[in-house]
């Protein structure tokens, strides 16, 4: 894959995921590291050797974070032919980040909700009137009828 075609989708992929951003190296690692030691002590999260789903995913956090911060030393088979692209990670990997992109999704969903609440209204008053209408036509002919008789 070319540059400019890795780095597009590495962007597409920062813009997607937003505010649950992964760096895809750590995550390369992490995932080769797991299938190399499925369910051995050196699986990054095998829930056989945690004694809670909660000390798993924090020893999992942990080491995701140590492997970003280059803390951790990874075999050289768990190395390379991964996306890198410095400035998109860094930028997708700090807490200001996450944070933005989790009040735009909270703002995204609450302009939807208020869009669409005010849809749903309009479309109330809307039918409402019609049927109001309507039930005055039917009135209407009804004593047009008796009229007539």
């Amino acid at each position: 894959m070319s540059k400019p075609v890795e780095r597009f989708f590495h962007l597409l992929t920062y813009l997607s995921q937003g505010g649950t951003y992964l760096v895809p190296w750590a995550y390369a690692m992490m995932h080769r590291m797991h299938h190399t030691y499925s369910d051995t002590e050196q699986d990054p999260h095998s829930p056989y050797f945690f004694k809670d789903i909660i000390q798993m995913m924090t020893h999992t956090r942990k080491l995701f974070v140590d492997l970003c911060n280059n803390k951790v030393d990874v075999n050289p088979k768990f190395l390379g032919n991964y996306p890198e692209w410095d400035f998109i990670d860094k930028i997708g990997n700090t807490w200001t980040s996450r944070i933005f992109w989790d009040l735009a999704t909270v703002a995204f969903i609450f302009n939807l909700l208020h869009i669409g609440g005010c849809i749903f209204y309009c479309q109330f008053i809307f039918n409402e009137s019609i049927a109001w209408s309507n039930s005055k036509l039917v009135w209407t002919q009804i004593w047009l009828f008796k009229l007539r008789q």
